[in-house]
């Protein structure tokens, strides 16, 4: 009798919270729903989500009755009111649009972690189980899930517990920035470890500076990082640490054995941001740095710096590098042939390379003297520089790849969900340039690109997936801000950018604004690039895609027609099909 009560409590928990063992998910226990011009009340008769267990923290329904030829608008609203509701970009976000299938019905998703990305899609072909488990209570359906084999459930958390192992001895990191992680705790930091890992991250470089409370800070990190199979190494802000070289024995000192800590044939990596001769204000020769090296010679440090200039001349004259890393990542001055005249000097000296690889730059922060939009088109890439620059690092033949950057949002250089943002003290200064701009569509494509370095497998499995990137403003449009308009390297297109990836070829993708259709693709090979004009056009963008009549749409932010601020960053979101 009392393993039977033990049973049913079980039972009753995982009724009320499916995903209890994911901390990460949010709201858990409260009811989801999806609601929109059929039932637009937060706590309607229809639109109960309900955990589907495919992938932790996933909640979808099925909306039956419609009419076909009828675009809908939806959100989800949690806990039954509207305190807490999602929609395309964010929470309190701007509403998601649908039209549904040939008979009335669409398939609503949310993830509920991260971005909370919202996604609509034909319904699946029912089968016999799904129909059964949608006639049933919630009670029934729980039992229907706590019967699920343990294999299949290990299986799954197996797959999210460590990245694609490298079959070529690459390895692909993501700069973080720790100035933000202020207010971070150890959940905070799982929840990070978890979304890179699932992009096939393997450490994180922590870049860190002169803060009196980021050695702590670090320390629970790596915490969190030995708990979930994960690593981190120290990236050195030159910058700020100037040529105060006790800092970097402190850290080096109390963090180089940790078990979470990275090591490249197990030597403690290490690297810089900056930190040679002509650096911001250090005079760091080589020597200065062969002589760092050699107080700590029974380490045994991997040393690969980031420094800005002739790479190859850095390679020939810096002995005491084992590495180098090219930061520039945004275009035509960080192509193959930068890296690649790198790359072979540094093979001539039996040292190695890192590539950096970014999605974007724009920094609007006159007040500290950066009012920069950087990326520089080529002419194979222009606005889809994220997947043009992994596959220079890929060609280049790149001993590793480090994103620039995981959360630098000040930048826009991030790949880290927003939500991060308000834990991180996301800067307020730059938060005008920053909020509601997702780019989580980059985030969710690195997957693919990294374990194409790590493999050399490009093959397309799991979902078929579309990316799209755009500015939420015309490149010339004047704007009423009080700041000077950026600096400008490159004049780029007013366009929404598409970087499709998929198994089978045969899917159109359609592409309005404010209701125009800016353009319209049918994909015929597995990856493919191309850019939407958008000029004259403002207001709602949907990408729609229709594979043998399924449709999916997804809606980022609106593009303006008019502001109070220069906004260069983009809005980065994806379609899975």
């Amino acid at each position: 009798m009392r393993a039977f009560i033990l049973l049913c409590l079980l039972f009753v928990a995982a009724a009320q919270d499916p995903y209890a063992q994911y901390s990460y998910c949010g709201w858990g226990g409260q009811t989801y729903r999806a609601v929109g011009d059929w039932d637009w009340s937060p706590a309607g008769s229809t639109g109960v989500m309900r955990a589907t267990n495919a992938q932790p923290c996933e909640y979808s329904v099925t909306i039956r009755g419609l009419n076909p030829n009828q675009s809908y608008k939806w959100k989800v609203t949690i806990g039954g009111t509207w305190e807490v509701n999602w929609g395309c970009y964010g929470r309190s976000g701007g509403d998601c649009y649908f039209t549904p299938d040939s008979t009335g019905s669409i398939y609503l998703k949310i993830v509920a972690r991260d971005a909370y990305v919202l996604t609509a899609s034909a319904p699946p072909a029912a089968t016999s189980s799904t129909t059964k488990a949608a006639v049933t209570s919630s009670t029934t359906k729980a039992a229907v899930v706590a019967v699920t084999t343990s294999t299949t459930k290990a299986a799954t958390v197996a797959a999210s517990t460590s990245p694609v192992t490298s079959t070529n001895g690459k390895y692909v990191f993501a700069h973080y920035m720790m100035g933000f992680a202020y207010g971070s705790d150890y959940n905070f930091f799982v929840s990070a470890i978890k979304d890179a890992i699932q992009a096939n991250i393997d450490a994180f470089a922590v870049n860190v500076g002169t803060d009196e409370w980021q050695p702590d800070r670090f320390d629970t990190f790596l915490s969190a990082a030995r708990d979930n199979n994960f690593k981190l190494f120290l990236s050195f802000d030159m910058n700020h640490i100037k040529n105060d070289f006790w800092r970097l024995n402190n850290w080096i000192n109390r963090f180089w054995n940790h078990p979470a800590y990275f090591r490249y044939n197990n030597r403690p990596y290490v690297s810089t941001f900056a930190g040679h001769d002509k650096s911001y204000d250090g005079a760091y020769g080589n020597d200065a740095w062969q002589k760092w090296k050699n107080e700590h010679g029974g380490k045994n440090l991997y040393f690969c710096p980031s420094f800005f200039g002739d790479l190859p001349n850095f390679i020939n004259t810096y002995s005491s590098i084992d590495c180098l890393f090219n930061w520039d990542s945004w275009g035509k001055e960080s192509s193959n042939n930068r890296d690649g005249l790198a790359i072979t000097a540094a093979r001539n000296k039996g040292k190695q390379f890192m590539s950096g690889v970014a999605p974007w730059f724009y920094c609007h922060l006159p007040i500290h003297d950066k009012n920069w939009f950087w990326p520089q088109g080529t002419d194979t890439g222009d606005d889809n520089l994220y997947p043009l620059r992994w596959k220079q690092a890929i060609d280049a033949g790149s001993n590793f790849v480090e994103i620039v950057t995981w959360n630098d949002y000040s930048e826009s250089s991030y790949i880290a969900p927003l939500s991060y943002g308000t834990k991180t003290e996301l800067n307020a200064e730059s938060k005008p340039f920053v909020e509601n701009l997702e780019h989580i569509g980059w985030l969710k494509m690195t997957a693919y690109y990294a374990k194409w370095f790590k493999t050399g497998d490009s093959s397309v499995t799991g979902r078929n997936r579309v990316y799209y990137s755009y500015r939420p403003h015309a490149k010339d449009q004047p704007r009423s801000d009080v700041n000077p308009p950026p600096q400008r390297f490159w004049n780029p297109n007013d366009c929404v950018a598409i970087h499709s990836i998929s198994s089978y070829t045969g899917a159109t993708v359609t592409v309005t604004v404010g209701g125009q259709t800016a353009g319209s693709r049918t994909i015929s090979s597995s990856r493919e690039s191309w850019c939407n004009d958008f000029s004259g056009k403002t207001g709602a963008v949907k990408v729609t895609v229709n594979y043998n009549g399924q449709i999916t749409t997804s809606q980022g932010v609106d593009i303006q027609a008019s502001g109070n601020i220069y906004i260069f960053n983009e809005y980065s979101g994806y379609i899975e099909y």
